[in-house]
């Protein structure tokens, strides 16, 4: 169990800078043969790159070689939720199924921070992302299958004069 523990020395231990605090848990079961992980974490005030204020919560468990459960990112007032399965073998071993069966679903993505995600395309953006897809197939091969809609007032791309207004795209 952890509570609390403050994100930034990590951080800096891995090359990079963020901030905020992270509590949870982590129970292991199983033999070495075949382990069995559960974790509970939450993040609070997660602040990285261009993102800040954000709330991340997951529930997990590694049994076979896979990775199941549900991750929820929620940062002013949107929110992207994964769930389902996935390959996830510890080294030198194997995994029950390489197949992918994970939904995603974004609600309400302001595209304001999106320039700070991809600054040598984006300029500026005004809008909202909304995203129901699932992604089946194998890490090799992903197979999307859903919704994925962009509505922007406005888009103005790094490239000279490149500026686009009321950008509504669904895939």
């Amino acid at each position: 169990d952890v509570s609390d523990v403050q994100l930034a020395p990590l951080c800096t231990l891995a090359g990079t800078s963020c901030a905020g605090r992270l509590s949870g848990r982590i129970e292991a079961s199983g033999t070495t043969a075949a382990p069995r992980l559960a974790l509970t974490a939450t993040g609070r005030d997660v602040a990285a790159g261009p993102v800040a204020g954000t709330t991340i919560d997951a529930r997990m468990r590694h049994e076979h070689g896979r990775a199941t459960g549900t991750v929820t990112i929620a940062s002013l007032g949107a929110s992207v939720v994964a769930w389902g399965g996935a390959p996830a073998p510890f080294p030198g071993r194997r995994s029950e199924s390489d197949a992918l069966d994970l939904t995603i679903t974004a609600r309400d993505l302001a595209l304001n921070r999106l320039p700070g995600w991809a600054a040598r395309i984006l300029a500026r953006a005004r809008g909202r992302l909304r995203a129901d897809l699932h992604v089946g197939g194998t890490w090799a091969a992903p197979r999307p299958t859903g919704t994925l809609a962009l509505r922007a007032p406005m888009l103005e791309l790094v490239a000279p004069g490149a500026e686009w207004e009321n950008v509504d795209i669904e895939l």
